[in-house]
């Protein structure tokens, strides 16, 4: 009898400890967090930068105060993680048109290609894409592939704008060889390019160290070419007006060279809190977040150029700590290990790294939590669940502080963005873990923008946002919530690799 009393009284303070953590308003921890993470001294925490070094330092200190229990690299907070630091020559590389070159630095220059680039020499056929649209043809899928796309968009006073970006990004899935974009920038906005702007760029040093059971992945090349190019090959600014697509017989060969820096790392910060029920002690639930930002602009004209990524995401690393104490406060039933990821800017690095080097199969995650930019809403009173297509037993809760929606909603609000495979949650996913990105900020303006700034940020909003992340895992360790998936994960993997070749 003794002992059964003592069950109910633990059950009963375990239940209150969390009704008041659900209680507890957040906003000042909250505000203190992203003050500081996207504060302009953390120069945009960029994988492998002095800027990451002190986010990576503030999240310890965090994670220590809350007496979480190290579990990284010797014992330690940080997990470290090998990126080989190459640079572009840029005298040794250009763009040749019929025989005439330009020049890196002054007719071209790389405007990205998933942060990571190679010494390359591409001479093949030319494809120029005028304009945008919202299905290509079989036939013209097939065009794309293997060539060199001279991408002329729709002139919007030197900017790339978002339907124009998205489609860029369309094209790629398609295969080409490599993307030029034409600009309309005049010529005191290209000079913001100086010849050694843009240069520097990661890529994984040692890949088959982690990576050996996968295919190394090929990365296509975006370069932004002025419009002298364009007239090279007969053609204006304005053909970007109107679509279409044109193969011709025009010789282009780009030659892009590399040269080798230094080895550098980047950081995860991995803590947890142990569970209350041993029997449950190797089902960890994962609750993640990524810290890495965009950095420092290369314009070199800008007045402010620092990538500051409040939103993105320094509020779902306010989240992630906020989450933690209430965690340490009323101690979970299961193990919870805290993630700050580095490198998901990059390429979903840091997570990659974490998940091959788990413990897998001794330890097996019941679930993994991914939360990135939860600090401003598209849908007022709303967050939503991307994933819950994939898995079962995952409906909407009346209950949260915020209204859950679904992956359909997302969809609705912005359709083809295919959200489920670009953050870490899917790297989870494929190490057959049930995972959920909890995001509310949709797509906004400041997404990748150096406005991304403490200002930006809604804090009764994302005090909110924190204490219903925090009631969903809630519900995951106590078992009222069991996340399986509906089909095999090579499916939804498979969907992964093509997502971006079915745009429909």
């Amino acid at each position: 009898m003794m002992n059964k009393n003592l069950v109910l009284m633990v059950v009963l303070l375990v239940s209150c400890q969390s009704e008041y953590a659900e209680s507890i308003d957040l906003t000042a921890y909250l505000k203190d967090h992203v003050k500081i993470l996207a504060s302009d001294e953390y120069e945009g925490r960029a994988t492998g930068t002095e800027g990451e070094t002190l986010a990576a330092n503030y999240i310890m200190e965090q994670f220590n105060t809350l007496s979480l229990v190290p579990c990284g690299d010797r014992k330690g907070f940080v997990q470290s993680f090998p990126i080989l630091e190459n640079e572009l020559d840029p005298f040794n590389s250009f763009l040749s048109v019929e025989n005439t070159r330009f020049k890196y630095g002054t007719d071209i220059i790389r405007i990205g290609g998933g942060g990571t680039f190679k010494a390359q020499r591409l001479n093949s056929g030319l494809i120029v894409v005028n304009g945008i649209t919202d299905t290509l043809t079989p036939a013209e899928k097939v065009l794309i592939k293997n060539s060199i796309v001279l991408y002329n968009p729709p002139s919007e006073k030197g900017k790339l704008t978002m339907d124009a970006r998205r489609f860029m990004f369309i094209l790629a899935g398609y295969g080409p060889a490599s993307i030029l974009v034409a600009t309309d920038k005049d010529e005191s906005k290209w000079q913001q390019y100086k010849p050694e702007s843009n240069l520097k760029t990661t890529q994984q040093a040692a890949w088959p160290m982690w990576l050996d059971n996968k295919k190394e992945t090929t990365h296509i090349s975006f370069f932004e070419v002025n419009e002298q190019v364009l007239n090279q090959v007969g053609l204006r600014r304005s053909d970007g007006n109107q679509f279409n697509i044109l193969r011709l017989d025009t010789k282009i060969e780009v030659d892009v060279n590399t040269r080798p820096t230094r080895l550098i790392f980047g950081k995860n910060i991995v803590g947890y809190i142990a569970g209350t029920d041993l029997s449950l002690a190797r089902q960890p639930i994962i609750v993640s977040a990524h810290y890495d930002g965009l950095g420092v602009s290369t314009f070199q004209n800008l007045e402010d150029r620092v990538h500051n990524g409040a939103d993105d995401n320094a509020s779902g690393v306010a989240a992630l700590i906020e989450i933690a104490r209430m965690f340490a406060g009323s101690k979970p039933r299961h193990p919870i290990i805290f993630l700050a990821t580095s490198g998901e800017e990059k390429g979903l690095w840091g997570s990659n790294y974490f998940i091959n080097k788990f413990p897998l199969p001794m330890l097996q995650p019941i679930a993994n939590i991914n939360i990135d930019m939860i600090g401003t809403h598209y849908r007022d009173g709303s967050m939503y669940i991307i994933g819950q297509h994939e898995l079962e037993e995952l409906n909407v809760f009346d209950d949260s502080r915020l209204k859950l929606l679904s992956d359909h909603a997302f969809e609705l609000d912005f359709p083809k963005e295919h959200m489920y495979y670009r953050s870490d949650q899917i790297n989870f996913v494929e190490q057959n873990i049930p995972a959920v990105l909890m995001t509310s900020s949709g797509l906004p303006d400041h997404y990748h923008e150096i406005n991304d700034e403490y200002a930006v940020i809604d804090f009764d909003h994302l005090n909110d946002a924190t204490h219903s992340v925090y009631q969903f895992l809630l519900k995951i360790d106590r078992g009222q919530l069991n996340l399986t998936f509906k089909r095999p994960v090579e499916a939804i993997i498979r969907n992964w690799h093509l997502a971006a070749d079915d745009p429909s």
